[in-house]
């Protein structure tokens, strides 16, 4: 079964609460579409499958076999079109209230 996104029941204040903090995440995204990204590389954190430490992880480019700036690039649109979607999902159940 699909989780959904948004702890229900939610008021109309919270709804449009939510909607404006997707679209300044949306905001953020379009700029960064403008952007031509030079050196890519991902940070993270990672445990040992033992569980004995964290260990902080540096990718770039030469770690990865594919360009790593297009599928960046491929997040950050995907990302836009699915706050977009959900935008969409809360200004329809603000309807039906």
């Amino acid at each position: 079964m699909e989780q959904t996104k948004f702890a229900f029941p939610m008021s109309d204040r919270e709804m449009l609460v939510k909607m404006s903090e997707l679209q300044k995440k949306i905001d953020k995204l379009q700029l960064l579409t403008n952007c031509k990204i030079n050196k890519p590389q991902i940070f993270f954190f990672a445990d040992y499958m033992n569980g004995d430490k964290e260990m902080f992880i540096q990718l770039d480019q030469s770690h990865i076999p594919f360009n790593l700036s297009a599928e960046i690039k491929i997040i950050i649109e995907d990302s836009i079109e699915e706050y977009h979607r959900d935008i969409e999902t809360l200004k329809y159940l603000l309807t039906i209230k």
